[in-house]
């Protein structure tokens, strides 16, 4: 964890996280539970820990409460995130997976609380990666005795995070349709999710006219192509290029048009995945400016279907502008499923 959030000392945090179940064993907390942490911070100030750990101890039951505080320290962001974590895991690896009647070890609340602190921390982190590396942690502990495979544990753990983070965002004032458009993918980055549904957000109160150009040629793009393959897929959902049209051939265009798309395409394509591809710095990523772009399409696809006979007699000049269109659906489908989004 600390990997992909080096927010603190990691010697402290380990302190931290060696010493932050102790005062569970006291009597003090056995007769009042409800100052767990708080009796471990004191404890550990009168024992000589560093006031940063003692601070962590405390903060990693953080946020007691579904509007609760958050931790302050970033040891204790930290200790909690990774204390949540394990809770989370390691109910769902024995099946303590909570129902609309039961759900004893608050996980709920427990999961809430990490995606409030990593939203409003602005913390970028990789939840499968992040699953997968607890899981691995798990098995080489041989007494757990862990009955299910991993895929089992984690394949309705992403669905549980992914209905908390409906319930965040729609709190965030974020409109339904809006939330689909973004969590009807793979979750793969809480934060990063927030801030692409937070950009759409924006785009469709700020340009509503270019959001609606958006929609209308994608919804006309996204016809055409499933009319003549309905199996098809955008390449950002792992489809082969087997099954892919082949590249476009620009030799074969007979229309001005074509051209023109064409153009455009290859203009605004590598602002385009740099706004939102940005892997060494993920605050880099400009969801607004890819929206932008994206509305740039709208004159040259228009014309392309106002002014060309897209299904050609000819197989191969309907099939390189059927290509060309699949390039147009593929770019929009890498940033969000825009089929979700209801016109206004």
């Amino acid at each position: 964890l600390h990997t992909h959030l080096p927010i603190c000392d990691l010697e402290q945090a380990k302190r931290a996280a060696l010493l932050c179940k102790a005062d569970l064993t006291t009597g003090l907390v056995g007769e009042f539970p409800e100052l767990q942490g708080n009796a471990g911070r004191l404890y550990a100030l009168k024992q000589g820990e560093d006031p940063k750990v003692a601070q962590a101890i405390d903060e990693h039951w953080m946020p007691r409460g579904e509007k609760a505080p958050l931790p302050q320290s970033p040891i204790g962001v930290l200790l909690s995130i990774a204390d949540k974590i394990d809770n989370l895991l390691s109910c769902f690896a024995i099946g303590l997976i909570p129902t609309s009647s039961s759900d004893p070890y608050a996980l709920r609340r427990q999961c809430l609380g990490l995606i409030r602190m990593v939203i409003e921390g602005r913390h970028f982190l990789p939840l499968p990666t992040l699953l997968n590396a607890a899981y691995d942690r798990f098995i080489q502990n041989p007494s757990l005795h862990l009955k299910l495979k991993k895929e089992a544990i984690l394949k309705p753990l992403f669905p549980f995070f992914t209905a908390r983070l409906r319930t965040v965002f729609h709190e965030s004032g974020f409109e339904k349709d809006e939330i689909e458009a973004v969590l009807s993918r793979e979750l793969k980055d809480v934060y990063d999710s927030y801030r692409l549904v937070d950009a759409l957000h924006t785009f469709r109160n700020e340009s509503p006219g270019e959001l609606a150009d958006i929609l209308e040629f994608y919804t006309r793009t996204k016809k055409i192509l499933l009319s003549q393959n309905p199996s098809l897929k955008p390449r950002s959902q792992h489809q082969s290029r087997a099954e892919d049209y082949p590249a476009v051939n620009a030799k074969l265009f007979e229309n001005e048009n074509e051209k023109y798309l064409f153009q455009k395409l290859e203009e605004i394509k590598k602002a385009f995945h740099e706004s939102i591809h940005d892997r060494r710095d993920l605050e880099k990523r400009d969801y607004l400016k890819a929206f932008v772009l994206l509305a740039e399409l709208k004159s040259p696809v228009s014309a392309l279907f106002d002014n060309v006979m897209i299904l050609d007699k000819n197989p191969e000049i309907k099939t390189n502008r059927l290509a060309l269109l699949h390039e147009v659906w593929d770019l929009a489908e890498e940033l969000l499923d825009f089929s979700k989004i209801q016109e206004s």
